[in-house]
């Protein structure tokens, strides 16, 4: 089981994009008239040992030579940034300041958007505590309304059932699941399964709401901390039109409390 595991973290890591290459005076200059409506989602990759504990995600990037804020808790989404100019984003931390004050910046990630468009990037906090990262199109073309898409990130092959449609995900892929939705709001049948030891093991029979021209991504992946546990998480994806970059309150290892009191209030 643990050759298997650790084989999975190889070919997840060869999928992910890496951070750190080195940008003039730590910011990138746009080349290009690109324009992005972006947001994160932040993992941790399971840690074999079990010895990883929960870490915020705080980064910065560069909008109109501004450095912005980005966080976002362990398993959570980000609210919607915005990005003009070349495609290839690049995310910072702060490195101490210069002789002269000035903030340095270092840069720990950068990730291609592609083509202009919505865009959800997976930020991905390795066992050594560096990031790596993966873009996905959140278009019409490729997340049509009236969906719900879901997004495996665990090692195993996950069988779900949407409603009437059943579907068999491979690791590491993802699937989307047509909705009819003839009134306003509407609760869909949801069964999530993989097998273990050849046997069939449910992970979870429940009902979803969703609403009528909506979509709504289901994020599943093993416990950071517990490998052999899958978990999930549901995300409604919006379409945003305007998207002014405003920066987020840094976060603190504290903040967890709170996070998961206020998540387990709207179970």
């Amino acid at each position: 089981m643990k050759l298997i595991f650790v084989s999975s973290i190889r070919i997840f890591i060869a999928v992910v994009v890496l951070g750190g290459i080195p940008v003039a005076n730590g910011q990138p200059v746009p080349q290009a008239s690109n324009e992005y409506n972006f947001n994160v989602i932040y993992l941790s990759f399971p840690d074999p040992e079990g010895k990883q504990t929960e870490q915020p995600l705080n980064l910065k990037f560069f909008s109109d030579e501004k450095a912005i804020n980005l966080s976002a808790h362990e398993g959570g989404i980000s609210r919607y940034f915005s990005h003009k100019g070349e495609s290839r984003l690049y995310f910072f931390r702060e490195a101490g300041t210069d002789e002269e004050g000035e903030i340095i910046y270092k840069p720990i990630l950068n990730v291609d958007l592609g083509k202009s468009g919505q865009k959800l990037i997976f930020v991905i906090r390795k066992p050594n505590g560096s990031l790596g990262g993966q873009v996905f199109d959140m278009n019409l073309k490729a997340f049509p309304l009236n969906s719900l898409q879901l997004f495996n990130f665990s090692q195993k092959a996950m069988k779900a059932r949407v409603a009437d449609s059943v579907g068999t995900i491979a690791p590491f892929k993802a699937k989307n699941f047509a909705v009819e939705v003839e009134q306003r709001k509407i609760a869909l049948d949801f069964a999530l399964a993989t097998e273990v030891d050849g046997r069939a093991k449910v992970i979870e029979m429940t009902r979803l709401a969703f609403r009528k021209n909506g979509r709504r991504l289901i994020l599943v992946h093993n416990d950071p901390r517990n490998p052999e546990e899958i978990r999930y998480r549901v995300f409604p994806i919006a379409r945003p039109t305007a998207v002014d970059n405003v920066s987020d309150t840094e976060l603190e290892v504290e903040d967890y409390e709170k996070y998961r009191r206020e998540e387990r209030m709207m179970q």
